[in-house]
């Protein structure tokens, strides 16, 4: 598979199978659903960056959603990959 065949985000998993030891980065984490589909086996490192802020601007917050809920997402995506040491969560721009 190469990247002109990808069509959809699911696509993704297969490509990223296909490499040599990749190291992953998904800019926008949110829970972590894409995330977890980009992470397979042979992954070497994968990054995680979410700003997880919000400054009222629809491109940082596009659900709108209050800093509550969305600490809260941080802390939910920071345990759900506490144990595997090839990931690392960016809270940033």
């Amino acid at each position: 598979m190469n990247l002109k065949q990808i069509e959809k985000r699911i696509d993704i998993r297969q490509y990223i199978s296909s490499l040599k030891s990749p190291t992953i980065c998904e800019v926008g984490v949110r829970m972590g659903a894409n995330f977890s589909n980009m992470l397979t086996d042979n992954v070497q490192e994968a990054i995680g960056v979410d700003s997880y802020t919000d400054e009222g601007d629809y491109a940082t917050n596009d659900l709108l959603y209050s800093q509550k809920v969305l600490d809260g997402q941080y802390k939910h995506v920071v345990r759900k990959y506490s144990s595997d040491n090839r990931v690392r969560i960016i809270r940033d721009f």
